[in-house]
Order: structure tokens, then C-alpha cells, then sequence
């Protein structure tokens, strides 16, 4: 088993399984700029990783999330919300156990 150390996300590789935990409770794992920034550096370790073959992503303390922090930042300005990620490749999408994994 692998894990990688974030302070937002918990990550780890175990049997071709990439787990990403949102690890924000306190916040119901608002998706704020750490945790962006981190949720996406483990997701691009997984689709750079030929081993794994699923990524899964949960949420701590009862919640997945409450989606972005749309709270302006310290220089005044609001996150550009998931833009990050839409623009990330590759990406995959997995909406149950019953579904393909598609590459877009």
C-alpha cells in the first residue's frame, strides 16, 4: 500500500484502487483551493499510475461534500470553480460498480 502525505486529501494505492478522502470536515469538504489543488495532484498520480485501474473518492466526517467554496479569497477574487479539473486530462468517469469506465 501507498500513501501519499496531503493535508486536505487523503490518498492511497492498495490492489490497482486509488482512495482520494476529501479531508476537510469541519467545512463538509467544501472543495476550497488546498483542497483543489490537492484532490487533483492525487488524481493526476492516478491516471500517471498503469497499475491502477479504479480511482475512488469519499468524503470525511459523514459528508462528500458541499461542492466549491465560492467564498472570495484573500486577494478579493472567487475561485474559477472546478474549471481545474474539466481541463484536467485524462479523466474518467465511473457513475456506478455497473458502468465502463469512459476516457474523454
Amino acid at each position: 500500500m501507498a500513501e501519499v502525505g496531503f493535508s486536505k486529501v487523503l490518498y492511497r494505492k492498495e490492489g490497482g484502487v486509488a482512495w482520494i478522502t476529501l479531508n476537510n470536515p469541519a467545512k463538509y469538504n467544501a472543495l476550497e483551493l488546498d483542497l483543489r489543488r490537492e484532490l487533483k495532484a492525487a488524481l493526476m498520480d492516478a491516471a500517471g499510475d498503469s497499475a491502477v485501474r479504479a480511482v475512488v473518492i469519499r468524503g470525511a466526517g459523514g459528508n462528500f461534500s458541499a461542492g466549491a467554496d465560492i467564498k472570495p479569497s484573500s486577494n478579493g477574487t472567487r475561485p474559477r470553480q472546478l474549471e481545474w479539473l474539466t481541463r484536467s486530462e485524462p479523466r474518467w468517469f465511473c457513475l456506478r460498480s455497473s458502468e465502463t469506465c469512459r476516457s474523454r
